[in-house]
Formats: structure tokens, sequence, C-alpha cells
């Protein structure tokens, strides 16, 4: 009996010696590998000014205690996992946390790729301890790719990923269960992300998934003077509620910001005002919502789908699909302020609402305002002005029917009033300005199929069609600096060695203010592996890219342009730019 227990106890130790344990606390450098995982955080660590940290697949990072992950000034940290190897960031005591990933002006090349960061929570007095549950990222770049942020929690600003005066790329990404709180009579905010700017930076946040996540205002996104695309998003069960008041911007909460809204699905959110979108501005910004599906959105105040308040922003909605959202006052969207609203080729169906079923027009707290509506399904009936003040201006090609859709995602169905409805350019008069329609719909298939434009942010086309499906053609346009003062060199990134590809600069009141002769086969060279980030389903390509510099005159006016460029297949894509001078 004495020897099988010793036989035992021999085969513990040895068994025990070979299972690797890594404790870390301080300075952390070099490589950390799968055979070393997992790493116990046992204080918080942190990789010094001019060092840096790879994190190879399949590693994991366990947190004892509610300890930071500090990137220092100047460092960079690689954590790239792959989709069968994800790196973990966790908690071995779920209900303590740790203290998230402090970005503090880290170096160039920081990337998160695979990675899961879970049970983060920051909290504490100061704006360091208390900001981004599980990412804060302050005066940096940061690419985030196919990573899950989740069950993370702040007491202040960005319950998942905080962002502050920094270049964030978020792509691919499923960002759920993350929420802030009230605290020391701070609201909360950004329950899954926050992005804190003062229009110097650009931030991206495409093809991301944002779920169940919560804050007294902007649920799912809050962006505070960011320069940002939102697009490719799905926006699903976020919550901005606040208890003694009102909670803004289900989904998104865009405050004195510059953002381009894009082909994102945004359903089934809550908020007391704005429960898709809530918009408040009081300094000089412009807001373009294109291609967007908002549907199934609840307010149990104003805006179901859209809340815009604002005193010095100018908002461009062009088609969208706006469904059956609901509210008390302005079940489509609910406006105030004293700037323009243009709504082209939108539909509005079904929503709901005391007052105001389609758009209702509350107490003008600052100077008289046009809502501008031209080739929309909507009807006039259902809109209503609390105040003289607004005008709404019913130009041409309005008309009121059932939109018609062919399944749940809203799919015009081929009987639908909607084919063929819309327009490729609308003429608003008291800007002096020609608004020019999306070359491509919300799954990038292009615009027109037929004769015009469809009224919504799908364009039907006949037969049975792979929605999955992207034009093989597939270009993207990156420019740097941007923003930028003087000049600003624009790639432009494409598959077709072939197709020439035609250049033109838009403000964004649509005037041409820069045209380039067209980028030929001869301006492109083999781009070098790695530089790209294939989207989610992307097969791996050799991709070319070519380039040119602008360099504006000096009559052009500081602001936010907008670059398009036209391959010979149709297929268009437009990136903004930021001058400041």
């Amino acid at each position: 009996m004495k020897n099988a227990t010793k036989i035992l106890f021999i085969q513990l130790i040895i068994y025990i010696s070979s299972v690797a344990m890594t404790f870390e606390s301080g300075e952390i450098s070099g490589t950390w590998t799968t055979y070393d995982s997992p790493y116990y955080i046992t204080d918080s660590v942190y990789i010094p000014g001019n060092d840096s940290l790879v994190i190879e697949p399949g590693c994991s990072i366990i947190f004892l205690g509610n300890y930071k992950f500090i990137v220092d000034s100047n460092a960079v940290l690689k954590a790239i996992g792959t989709e069968a190897d994800s790196i973990y960031f966790t908690s071995m005591d779920t209900s303590v946390g740790h203290h998230g990933m402090r970005f503090i002006y880290p170096a160039a090349g920081c990337t998160l790729e695979y990675c899961r960061i879970e049970f983060g929570k920051a909290s504490g007095d100061s704006f360091w301890d208390s900001y981004g549950g599980g990412i804060f990222l302050f005066f940096g770049n940061l690419v985030i790719n196919h990573c899950l942020i989740t069950h993370n929690e702040a007491n202040a600003e960005g319950g998942g990923i905080y962002s502050l005066s920094s270049n964030l790329t978020l792509l691919n990404s499923e960002i759920c269960n993350n929420k802030t709180i009230m605290f020391s009579h701070i609201t909360g905010a950004g329950g899954g992300l926050f992005i804190n700017d003062y229009y110097e930076n650009y931030s991206e946040i495409y093809g991301n998934y944002f779920h169940n996540n919560y804050s007294e205002v902007g649920g799912g996104i809050v962006c505070s003077g960011a320069n940002v695309e939102i697009c490719k998003n799905r926006f699903i069960n976020n919550y901005a509620l606040l208890e003694h008041t009102e909670g803004f911007g289900g989904a998104i909460y865009i405050l004195d910001s510059n953002p381009i809204v894009d082909g994102n699905v945004i359903a089934y959110n809550y908020a007391s005002c704005g429960a898709g979108i809530g918009i408040l501005s009081v300094n000089y910004s412009s807001s373009l919502f294109f291609n967007n599906l908002i549907y199934n959105n609840e307010a149990d105040s104003c805006g179901g789908g859209l809340w815009i308040s604002c005193e010095c922003c100018s908002s461009i909605i062009m088609n969208n699909t706006i469904n059956h959202n609901s509210a008390v006052t302005g079940g489509g969207i609910y406006a105030e302020g004293g700037r323009d609203i243009i709504i082209i080729n939108t539909v509005f169906s079904d929503n709901e609402a005391q007052y105001g079923s389609e758009i209702y027009v509350g107490s003008n707290m600052w100077s008289p305002f046009n809502i501008f509506l031209s080739h929309n399904n909507i009807d006039s009936a259902l809109c209503y002005a609390e105040l003289s003040s607004c005008l709404f201006v019913w130009a041409y090609g309005n008309f009121t029917s059932i939109p018609v859709f062919s399944d749940s995602l809203l799919h015009l169905d081929d009987i639908s009033p909607c084919i063929d409805a819309g327009a490729c350019s609308v003429y608003v008069s008291f800007w002096d300005s020609t608004i020019y329609a999306p070359s491509y719909d919300i799954d990038s298939f292009p615009r027109p199929y037929g004769d015009n434009w469809d009224v919504g942010a799908y364009e039907w086309h006949e037969g049975n069609i792979d929605r999955n499906y992207k034009p093989p053609s597939k270009s993207f346009i990156f420019a740097c600096p941007n923003p930028f003062n003087s000049s600003c060199v624009i790639f432009v990134e494409t598959q077709n060695l072939a197709s020439p590809i035609d250049i033109a600069i838009y403000d964004l009141r649509g005037n041409v203010i820069y045209e380039l002769s067209p980028l030929s086969s001869n301006s492109f060279l083999p781009e070098e592996k790695g530089e790209s980030f294939p989207l989610l389903g992307e097969r791996e390509t050799q991709r070319v890219r070519g380039q040119f510099t602008w360099t504006p005159d000096k009559s052009i006016a500081s602001g936010i342009y907008l670059v398009r460029a036209t391959t010979q297949d149709g297929h268009t894509i437009t990136k903004r730019i930021v001058y400041l001078k």
C-alpha cells in the first residue's frame, strides 16, 4: 500500500512539473509562447518604453486580481492569434476582474487579432482608473481585428473600449455584454465603445457585431468630437437607460462628431431618446447616413429610429430603410435644432408613435431650419412640426405606398413600388448644391440595377442572388496622414490589375473640388504581404495599390472632403479625409 501511494505521489509530481505555468508582474517584454502558457498575472504588468512584446497564438493570460496590462509610451504589443487558436485575456475571479489593457502613448504597430478580452473592470476615482473596462487607448494607434470583447465594465466611459485622441481601427469583431455604470455623478457612456477626440484623428469601425451592451448614454457606441466611419456593422439589442432621467442613443450616440454611418443593421435597440441613433450637436459638424436598416427599435420617449438635436449639425439621410420603430413622439425620426436635415431615397414604413409616426419636429430651441424630402416612401400626414419655425420642404418624387418587402430582412419584393423610384442625385435649392446618392447598396451591390435608383437600403435584383457575394474588383481607399494640413497621400487598393480608376474629391454638398486623370494599371504595384486586413470570409489574394498626392489649393477651406474612386466595372468606393489648415 505504501509503495502504491509513493508511486502515485511521484506520478503527480511528474504531471505538475510537465504542466507549464508562468507567473508575471512588473516589467515584461520579448515573446510569450504557447509552451509557457498560461501566464498568471500576479500584479500590474507593463511593456516599458521603446520595447515590445509578442504573444503567440493559443496563449492564455489569466489575471489573479484587478491588475493592469500597460503598454507604455512608445512600446509595442502584438497579440496575434489565429481563428483556430485565439489568445485569451481573462480573470481567475470574474467578480474582481482585471483592470484592462491600457495603451498609453503606444508606438505604431500595436495589434490585437483573434483575441478574447473579458471580465475587465475599470473602477476608481481617477480618469486613468475608471475609463475603458476592456481596452483603454490614449493618444496612439491600435488595430483590433477578429476579436471578442465581452463582459467588461467601466465606472465612467467605454465599458468595452475607450479611445481618446487616437486612431482606432476596429474590424470584424464582436462587442457584447459590456456596460458602464454611473459613478460619483459621472454618467456612464459608451457601453461597447467610446471614441473621444478633438477632430484631430480618424477611427474606422467596420464589420463588427455590437449586441447586448448597456450604458446610460450610447449603449453600443458613443462618438464625441470624432471623425469616424461606422460601416457594415450590426447593432442588436443594445440599451441606453438612465435611472433618473433620459438615456440617449440605444445603438449609437453621436456628440459634435463627423460620422459616416453606412451599411449598418440597427435593430431591437432601446433608449428613452434615439433608440437606434441619437445625435446632439452644439458645434459645427455633419452626419452622413447611407444604406442603413433601422428597424424594430423602441424609445419610451422620442425618436424610435433617430433622435436629432442639432444647433450646428447638418444631417444627410439617403437610401435608408426606417421600419417599425416606436416612440411616444417621432416613431421614425424626432428632430429639433437649427440645422437642415436632408432626406432622400428613404423608406418610412410601419413606424408607430402617438404623435408624428414618421417624423416629429419638437420645440425649436435655436434658429429655424428645413427638413428637405425627395424621392422617399413616406406619408406626409404622419409628419408633424410643433412650431412653424421648422419647414417641411416636400420636393419632387415623394410617394405614399406599402413598400412590399419580400422577407424579414426588408429586401424589396419584385412588385415593390420602391423599385426605380429613387434618384441618382437631387438638387437642394437652399444649399444651392446637388446631393448624390450612393452607388452601392447595403450589401455593396452596385446601384442602379434597373433604370433608376431604388428607394431604401437594398437595391432590388432580378432572380435569386447570393447576398454574401462580394464584387471581385472590391477596392479600398487609404489616406495618410488623415487629418492633414498641407498634403495627403491617397492610396487606392484593388484586386483588378487592368481597370483604370477615376478619382474625384468632393465637398459634403457634392461639389467637385478636384479631379484626377484615371489611375491606370501602370500606377499599381503588388502589395507586400501583410499590409492589408482581409474582411471576414474573404480569401487572401494578391492585391495591388496605386497612389497620388493631393495638395489643396490655398482657396480650399478646412473641412471634411470625400475621395471617390470609380472602377471601370462601376464599383465605387468613398473615403472621408479631413483637411485642417
